[in-house]
């Protein structure tokens, strides 16, 4: 089986040359994604995040989420963190509502200012690298949305992905979380029996 880092150089890849290529929005107006709005209708707080290298823009989300009356947020880390000490660390999400000024992190995405509320979200949009049927998850490395998700077990995992970052079958460690839902450009991918369907 082929290695997480192999995986990760490939799927990058595979994403950044279809993102090149694609016109349109996410998700795609053709695609019905009436049931993730549904979803999205029946939660407090979602915890978006800030799409960097490629990654699906949330914004789409950001945008019906204040229409459903839907408190956004987004992940944070203290911003004097270095590349290093950022990458150990359990990340929080602060409220932030679309159009606020953003900070740019060591890791290179954008957050609110350290001084928005810190929140638990009842839904965590996550991106990530590449995804199964299995719903299981392979992200940047780093390990920051596996240890959200274990802070915070209740919070509903959905991962954000084009669907070129699909694979038959991730290699999974025992503290890899499955999520509970993944949405790409022109799919609602749902785990049978479980906390969504």
């Amino acid at each position: 089986m082929t290695s997480k880092t192999e995986l990760r150089r490939l799927l990058r890849k595979l994403r950044q040359d279809f993102v090149l290529t694609y016109k349109s929005e996410f998700p795609d107006p053709q695609f019905d994604a009436s049931a993730f709005y549904e979803l999205m209708s029946r939660i407090r707080t979602v915890a978006l995040y800030h799409a960097t290298a490629g990654e699906p823009d949330t914004s789409t989300f950001a945008s019906a989420a204040q229409g459903l009356g839907v408190d956004t947020a987004l992940p944070w880390l203290p911003p004097q963190l270095d590349k290093i000490e950022a990458r150990s660390r359990c990340i929080d999400f602060r409220i932030w509502k679309p159009g606020a000024p953003l900070i740019d992190t060591a890791l290179g995405f954008a957050q609110p200012h350290g001084d928005a509320a810190i929140v638990t979200p009842d839904l965590i949009l996550t991106p990530l690298v590449g995804f199964d049927r299995a719903l299981n998850r392979l992200g940047q490395g780093a390990g920051h949305y596996d240890r959200a998700f274990e802070r915070q077990p209740d919070a509903l995992r959905v991962g954000v992905a084009w669907s070129v970052q699909e694979v038959d079958q991730l290699p999974v460690d025992d503290w890899d979380i499955p999520l509970d839902a993944i949405i790409t450009e022109k799919e609602w991918i749902v785990r049978h029996s479980g906390r969504i369907g």
